[in-house]
């Protein structure tokens, strides 16, 4: 009988989730944008409002403030839902279906990153394409993804706007390390979605605006060095110019930004003047 009434409760879940995404097929392009825009949105709030997140970011990860709102960094509280119009509703309806075509939400209903630290990805336009999660808790149950993002295939790097106009950039391994230079004044930073992310697309974009000189700041892990000979490789492959970042063993460009006694080093190398504390704190 339980498992009757299991299978009843998931057809009729099942039905509606169709008409969800049914009904968002009838909103404009623009209202879709807009709601998402507002999503995201509600997670910068949820960010500010997060003593747990904002403490995560500020302090455990040294990012500045002004940055983090430069980039418009939200964190996703699981408080969505109670913002939204009635799922019964057709406004409802149709919010919850663009956000689950675009990716914010899976189909179970539930929100892809829950608990996690969320950054936009934008292409050299400026148009949003992406979203980077990276999970704030230190434990996660056995198998969960630190860090994730809605496309399974790379389609951006982060902070790709910058390729409009540098022509010598740092390729950084996950949004987190480059809003670190970033947090430190250093601007012709990207970054890819974590080391496992590795893609010939990013090389590609690279060459595709005209990048000729990459500085690798990858982290100094059995690891990174792993990662480094394939992007090394893919360089190569397209003749561009590139160096790497020379970081203390075991660390990357955020631990490295944390710790303030390998600093000096590091700027050196990026031949950027030693930020003040409270710069990166």
């Amino acid at each position: 009988m339980l498992r009757k009434k299991c299978k009843r409760r998931l057809r009729m879940f099942d039905d509606f989730t169709l008409q969800d995404i049914g009904a968002s097929r009838l909103v404009s392009q623009q209202a879709q944008l807009n709601y998402i825009d507002m999503t995201l949105t509600h997670y910068a709030s949820a960010l500010a409002s997060s003593e747990a997140a904002m403490s995560y970011l500020h302090q455990t990860r040294g990012l500045s403030k002004s940055v983090l709102r430069q980039f418009a960094v939200g964190y996703c509280d699981r408080s969505l839902a109670t913002k939204l119009p009635d799922a019964e509703s057709f406004e409802g309806a149709m919010i919850r279906g663009t956000l689950q075509r675009f990716g914010l939400i899976k189909p179970n209903g539930r929100e892809l990153f829950r608990g996690s630290i969320i950054i936009p990805i934008k292409n050299e336009s400026g148009t949003l394409v992406d979203v980077y999660g990276r999970k704030v808790a230190k434990y996660q149950r056995k198998g969960a993804q630190f860090q994730l993002n809605i496309h399974s295939v790379p389609v951006s790097l982060f902070n790709a706007e910058i390729l409009l106009t540098h022509r010598d950039v740092i390729l950084c391994s996950s949004p987190i390390e480059a809003l670190s230079l970033i947090s430190c004044g250093v601007k012709n930073v990207v970054s890819m979605m974590g080391l496992e992310s590795v893609s010939p697309i990013f090389v590609e974009q690279l060459q595709a605006n005209g990048v000729t000189q990459v500085t690798l700041g990858l982290a100094n892990t059995p690891q990174g060095h792993r990662y480094k000979v394939l992007i090394t490789q893919m360089l190569k492959s397209i003749g561009v110019e590139h160096h790497e970042l020379i970081l203390p063993t075991g660390e990357d460009i955020n631990s490295v930004m944390v710790k303030a006694q390998h600093m000096h080093g590091l700027c050196e190398q990026l031949c950027v003047n030693l930020p003040l504390r409270e710069t990166c704190h």
